[in-house]
């Protein structure tokens, strides 16, 4: 595993663990806002945004930019479907909880965007300067 894998999970890691941490403070003040799956739904978050970098750094240690741009671009919409399928078969099954659910997969899909983006604007800059 490179440096940069490692540092983009140990960053990973303590962001999920600040994102449950702040959840679990919500949740004890708002309980009729707590679904089961939630705990199931951070973990499937950050595993595919981690999943994503992987692919994204790999692409990275191609020599060519197109590689770089195929490997971003199949991650990310891979990433995507991945969350319609998940997000879909949910509000199929539990319909009932369709609003709480669609907010709470909503916020975790812009901090883990906001964050694996970030990361991987901070990496392009460093790689371009080392080249």
């Amino acid at each position: 595993m490179t440096t940069e894998l490692k540092t983009f999970g140990i960053k990973l890691g303590i962001l999920t663990i600040i994102v449950a941490f702040l959840g679990g403070i919500f949740f004890y003040f708002q309980p009729q806002y707590y679904l089961n799956i939630l705990p199931f739904l951070l973990f499937y978050v950050s595993l595919l945004t981690f999943g994503v970098y992987y692919a994204v750094l790999k692409g990275l240690n191609k020599s060519t930019i197109r590689s770089f741009n195929t490997y971003f671009t199949g991650a990310n919409g891979i990433k995507l479907l991945l969350f319609i399928l998940f997000l879909a078969i949910y509000l199929f099954l539990k319909s009932e909880n369709a609003l709480i659910f669609s907010i709470n997969f909503l916020i975790l899909y812009v901090i883990y965007t906001a964050f694996e983006v970030s990361q991987l604007v901070k990496l392009v800059k460093k790689m371009s300067k080392n080249t």
